[in-house]
């Protein structure tokens, strides 16, 4: 991780803090159509390769997650996050906006969720070099277009949305959108089609790892490429 404006990006100065929100192992995922153990595993898969992907972008200073998931909290410790225990009990959006306020105030600001296997260095960096550029709150829409997958705003202050239908909500708060051409930033894995898509633009190793074991016909579809490397720009 560097400051923006130490390489490619001069008009960037600042390093972007980048919050994660992470939901607990026994409740995420549960509409993956595999075994309890491959779900929970598989939730994991995702939140490190996420994690692991933003703290290689140029443009992040430091990446927070927040999770009551002592396990998830120590792993992503582990890769080098500061982690935050929301209060319980909260909902999504309450969690974020209780995690915002314990980030630096006036610094450039991103959520990020945490199922983005697919997701490239290249394609987060380009994401907040393009929200720098207009220095106002931003937008991406998963690929099916109605979810969230990034907020970024010039500072901690964003008003998180998320839910079934966020982002006709972010949109109607003023958020501009962002990245339609970033696709490993839009594929967020809730069920086995988006699983198949992540596959598809390459997935990270920790969920590369978990398929391998659990679901290895996925990573010998011919119509994967570069899936159980993350060959995508990682």
């Amino acid at each position: 991780m560097r400051a923006y404006g130490s390489s490619g990006c001069p008009e960037v100065q600042v390093e972007v803090q980048v919050l994660v929100p992470v939901k607990e192992l026994d409740r995420a995922k549960s509409r993956l159509d595999v075994t309890e153990e491959a779900r929970r595993e598989l939730a994991l898969g995702f939140v490190l390769d996420t994690i692991a992907t933003v703290l290689r972008c140029a443009a992040v200073g430091e990446v927070v997650v927040g999770t009551r998931d002592a396990y998830v909290a120590a792993r992503v410790a582990d890769l080098g996050a500061r982690v935050v225990v929301p209060p319980a009990p909260g909902d999504l959006n309450g969690d974020i906006a209780w995690a915002l306020g314990r980030l630096a105030p006036g610094r450039p600001t991103a959520v990020l969720v945490s199922d983005l296997p697919a997701m490239s260095v290249a394609d987060l960096d380009e994401a907040l070099a393009r929200a720098r550029r207009r220095g106002i709150p931003r937008r991406v829409a998963d690929l099916d277009g109605t979810g969230t997958t990034l907020l970024t705003a010039p500072d901690h202050r964003i008003e998180p949305r998320f839910g079934s239908g966020s982002a006709a909500r972010h949109r109607a708060a003023g958020m501009e959108p962002l990245g339609d051409d970033l696709a490993g930033l839009r594929c967020d894995v809730d069920d086995m089609q988006s699983l198949r898509q992540a596959v598809r633009l390459g997935v990270g190793p920790h969920t590369a790892a978990v398929l391998s074991s659990t679901a290895p016909d996925l990573l010998r579809d011919d119509s994967v490429v570069g899936a159980s490397t993350g060959t995508t720009g990682r």
